[in-house]
Order: C-alpha cells, then sequence, then structure tokens
C-alpha cells in the first residue's frame, strides 16, 4: 500500500503536523454533487516530498486540522485544474486556499495545450501513462476499496512529480510570475460564491427576453438560488431554467394563473408559490431596463480592426510558442475594439506581452 487512508481526528492532527514542514503539498479531492447544492467532499489525496494521506473526510466528525494546514500562506497547495477543488476546499474552509500553483495553467504557458487533462501531462512530462479505471466512482460509498484508494492516490502521486519540473521551466523561460498571476485569480472567493441578485446570468435564453421581463427573471432566479442553498438541492431540482423563462414570459400574477403553469408540481405550489408569486411582481414593478449586456455584433469597420489585432496576437503567440487562447480568447480582442477597458488582455502580464501593442494598433 502505497499510501496512508486517514480516518480518525487524531492521525488528522498528525497528519497535517508533518505536512506543515513542507513548502508546498499537492493535493487532489473526490467529490459528490449531483444530489446537492454544495458539492460533498469525500476523499482528500495530499503529500509533499513524502508519505502521500487520503483522508477520508466523510469518516471525520472534526477537519479542523486540515484547515488550518489549508489556511498557511507560506505553504504552496499544487492542484491540476484548481477551480472545481477551490470550490469545494472555498466551502470547506470558508475561502479558497492560497497561495496555489495549478499545472494546467503552468502547462499552457510552457506550450502545451491551453486545456491538458492530468493524464495526458502526466505522460507528456514524465512518459508514466496512467490507468483510466474508477474515473466515474460514488466516492461517497464506504469502505472505499484499496484498488479505489491506490487510484486517487495516484493523483498526487505524480502531481508532486509535475511541480519541481514545471516550476523550474517557467523560472527558465521567465514566465512564474506570469503562472502565479493567473494562479491569484482562483483565489478569489468571488468565483465561487454565487450573488443570488446576479444568478439569472446562467440562465440561457435569458438574453433574449424583453427588459421588463428580464426583470422578472431575475427576481425568480435570485428566489431559486435561495432556494437551492436552503435545501441543499440542485438548482435544476428547484426550478428548471426552461420554467424559469416560461414564468418570466408569461408573468402569472394570482394563484389561478400559477394553477395552469405546466411543469410546476402542486407541491411547489403550495409551498413556492406565494413566493414564486412576490418574485414575479417585484420584477414587474421594476423599471424596464434590460440586465444584459445589449452590445450587438460588430460593425464592419470594428470587424476589420478586430481581425488585424487578432492577427497580431496569433503572431505573438508563435513567437512565444504558446496557444493564442493563452493570451486572450477573441471576446478580450472584442471588448478592446470597443474601447472596453476590462479585457484581460489589459490586465498583468498580459498588458505588458501583448495588451499595449494591441492598444496602439487600434488607434492607428
Amino acid at each position: 500500500m502505497s499510501y496512508v487512508l486517514i480516518e480518525t481526528e487524531d492521525r488528522l492532527a498528525e497528519c497535517c503536523e508533518e505536512l506543515a514542514t513542507q513548502p508546498w503539498v499537492a493535493i487532489d479531492t473526490e467529490f459528490m454533487r449531483e444530489k446537492t447544492y454544495y458539492p460533498e467532499l469525500c476523499l482528500l489525496q495530499i503529500t509533499g516530498a513524502g508519505q502521500i494521506y487520503c483522508i477520508d473526510t466523510l469518516a471525520l466528525q472534526d477537519t479542523s486540522a486540515l484547515q488550518n494546514l489549508l489556511d498557511q500562506r507560506e505553504l504552496i497547495k499544487v492542484f491540476h485544474a484548481a477551480r472545481q477543488d477551490l470550490e469545494v476546499l472555498h466551502f470547506l474552509c470558508g475561502m479558497p486556499p492560497a497561495p496555489v500553483f495549478d499545472t494546467q495553467i503552468a502547462a499552457a504557458l510552457l506550450g502545451y495545450d491551453d486545456q491538458l487533462g492530468y493524464a495526458a501531462l502526466v505522460e507528456a512530462v514524465t512518459g508514466t501513462v496512467l490507468p483510466k479505471t474508477h474515473q466515474r466512482t460514488d466516492w461517497s460509498r464506504r469502505p472505499l476499496p484499496e484498488a479505489q484508494l491506490e487510484y486517487a492516490a495516484d493523483d498526487v502521486r505524480y502531481l508532486r512529480k509535475l511541480y519541481p519540473v514545471m516550476f523550474e521551466q517557467l523560472e527558465e523561460k521567465g514566465r512564474l510570475a506570469w503562472a502565479m498571476e493567473d494562479n491569484a485569480r482562483l483565489t478569489d472567493s468571488a468565483l465561487y460564491e454565487i450573488d443570488p441578485d446576479s444568478a439569472y446570468v446562467r440562465v440561457k435564453q435569458g438574453r433574449a427576453l424583453p427588459a421588463q421581463h428580464q426583470r422578472v427573471l431575475r427576481e425568480l432566479a435570485a428566489w431559486r438560488e435561495r432556494t437551492a442553498k436552503k435545501r441543499n438541492l440542485p438548482r435544476s431540482w428547484v426550478a428548471k431554467d426552461s420554467l424559469l423563462i416560461y414564468l418570466s414570459q408569461t408573468c402569472p400574477t394570482t394563484p389561478e394563473q400559477l394553477e395552469q403553469v405546466r411543469g410546476l408540481s402542486d407541491a411547489m405550489r403550495k409551498q413556492q408559490g406565494e413566493l414564486l408569486l412576490a418574485a414575479i411582481e417585484t420584477g414587474l414593478n421594476h423599471e424596464a431596463q434590460p440586465l444584459f449586456d445589449a452590445a450587438g455584433p460588430l460593425t464592419p469597420e470594428q470587424t476589420v480592426r478586430r481581425d488585424r489585432l487578432l492577427d497580431h496576437l496569433k503572431s505573438r503567440a508563435i513567437e512565444l510558442g504558446i496557444r493564442p487562447q493563452v493570451l486572450g480568447a477573441r471576446r478580450e480582442v472584442d471588448a478592446i475594439v470597443r474601447g472596453n477597458d476590462n479585457s484581460m488582455l489589459l490586465q498583468g502580464w498580459r498588458r505588458q506581452v501583448i495588451g499595449e501593442e494591441l492598444l496602439e494598433m487600434d488607434q492607428r
């Protein structure tokens, strides 16, 4: 057995005490969220330069030792494709762990594909081919078979090999600061906490609604978000997007009209009917101003400018040996053409490497 399974608070404290002496730790998580709003952390794999630990968080009543370890600002936390892991740990700790090093971000800055998966990166860097078993495992079932735990341990066994190699390569290319800047963005709590009042932006087809009906949608989406959080249920279990769109289009204002809405169960009508009608009324009472960005397609003149800037961005990416989208997506170039200073290309290292040049070109 190449890992130590942690199932008690005493063993967790010992594990975290040992890991706290390391300059960095490699971390991966296994979680479930098919039936809940909040992700349920089932297993956390963690290692430094020594022992691999598989922490059974479902067996622990108190994870404060782990939380304290993750809160240490001098300890670098290494992940691959960190965003989902950080979301899980945000809800465990109250904030995302920091600082972090994401090997997927590092890989993109070193010239690999910007969405390269963990197994493909391990094979590219170390030559090791990882098994693809247990990818769709129910990690909440107990006991976890040894083969499943070995598979989980592999997720940090090779991650700790990737980190020093990629760290050194970034330093050699003068791109370590680029990576750490992009990594720092992942530790913003706002990425993982959805404000109910802005939940409407996640609803498909909302942009196509008239302005007044967009206001109704905002209130209904906020109701759904609060209800899903309170009951710890997936949003779609509370109400599907299609139902929110239909209610926003038809705007029932009485219990009798609400009874005619297809897709709304009797139980939901009884339990949430008053709140639904109140949300619709609030939306109808708002001034009919559009909520979504009303920017239409680029004009022909803007399209010519955009294409010229895109060509320059692609040329610079070739010079750097990275994919163009690592510098910036097309929408970021569109933002420059529209005069939007919030373009990612005008922030941080990207502004220095390419953004200033794009601004100058666009102003000629």
